[in-house]
């Protein structure tokens, strides 16, 4: 999350800039529709491509979307997301618990084990242990310059006219 805040009294600041606060926030708005596109793109052309994780089915990159901005009073807010499950233990890491793996088709689960053709009516699947693999935040930290210096150039452009 990148969070922007005016600190100072608001007494103090020009009456020509508290009348363009209206507009600024709508250039703050658009310029943030063009950030969160440039973040999905980001994930999906450079972490979800090779550089954090490889591409195998292309399930995690296509659920990657960005969200138009919603505005709450002051607060514009931008999301990039996805819906995938397994998306959660990648950027964070994690265990998954002991499971049962049961055939989805079929009566039995059948594979090559130890070079030898096995079959099974299920399968006990002790766990696994998943490093953490940011794509999703490690974007958004490497994008914090182009994005602070968009929304300074919106705000400075308002204010310039």
């Amino acid at each position: 999350m990148i969070r922007a805040v005016i600190v100072g009294d608001p007494n103090k600041v020009p009456k020509h800039i508290l009348n363009k606060f209206p507009l600024i926030q709508g250039a703050c708005q658009i310029s943030m529709a063009r950030l969160v596109i440039a973040l999905a793109a980001r994930i999906k052309g450079q972490k979800l491509s090779g550089q954090v994780l490889k591409n195998r089915t292309g399930t995690l990159r296509r659920s990657i979307t960005a969200h138009p901005p919603i505005s709450t009073g002051t607060v514009i807010t931008g999301r990039v997301g996805t819906n995938i499950e397994y998306a959660m233990i990648h950027e964070f890491g994690g265990k998954t618990p002991a499971h049962d793996i049961f055939p989805k088709r079929g009566r039995a689960l059948a594979f090559n084990w130890k070079g030898k053709d096995v079959v099974f009516a299920k399968v006990h699947h002790p766990g696994s242990v998943f490093p953490e693999r940011s794509f999703m935040r490690t974007a958004l930290n490497e994008m914090k310059p182009e994005i602070l210096a968009e929304f300074d150039k919106a705000i400075m452009e308002v204010i310039r006219r």
